[in-house]
């Protein structure tokens, strides 16, 4: 088992909700979920507990993984252009 490590982040409402849900659908933690569907949005492995814990052929986890790129790419473009800003 991989070690883990905590991180906080800021999330709209309707994300965190929709993440609840999917993870008691699933019978598993927001946690895994997140985890699952960052792992298929980065394109790198995800283990055979995270593929249980969420169905990434899903339409729902496919709308939801659009939704958390478009968040991250948001939230990275904001940070490049603050960071440009600066120097």
């Amino acid at each position: 088992m991989s070690k883990k490590k905590l991180y906080s982040f800021r999330a709209e409402p309707r994300l965190l909700l929709a993440l609840r849900e999917r993870a008691d659908k699933q019978g598993t933690t927001v946690s895994d979920v997140i985890t699952t569907i960052l792992s298929e949005a980065l394109n790198l492995p995800i283990s055979e507990e995270q593929s249980q814990a969420l169905d990434i052929s899903s339409g729902a986890a496919k709308t939801l993984i659009e939704e958390i790129k478009r968040e991250v790419t948001a939230q990275i473009r904001k940070e490049i252009t603050e960071q440009i800003k600066r120097n």
